[in-house]
């Protein structure tokens, strides 16, 4: 049986950022985050390595062992870091 949750896990005004970070996670095939997300975002590997500590997420993780939960927290700091790369 399947509910339907009251309201998105992820808020519409976030919905596209959140599925581009996602898409470049599983844009590789059984590798770890950082070089999907580094290619995919199109930042370094040493600030994708960043993002992901201040996320609390494993530099070993792979995009299939994140829950939506750690992608939105993920998503969160990579706000953070690309407002600063811009700036």
């Amino acid at each position: 049986i399947m509910h339907r949750r009251p309201s998105p896990m992820v808020d519409e005004s976030l919905r596209a950022a959140f599925f581009q970070l996602v898409k470049a996670g599983f844009s590789a095939k059984r590798q770890k985050l950082r070089s999907p997300l580094a290619g995919g975002l199109r930042l370094s590997k040493s600030t994708v390595e960043e993002l992901l500590k201040q996320a609390n997420i494993s530099a070993d993780s792979r995009a299939e062992d994140l829950e939506i939960s750690q992608w939105l927290t993920l998503l969160d700091k990579y706000d953070i870091i690309k407002d600063n790369l811009a700036s």
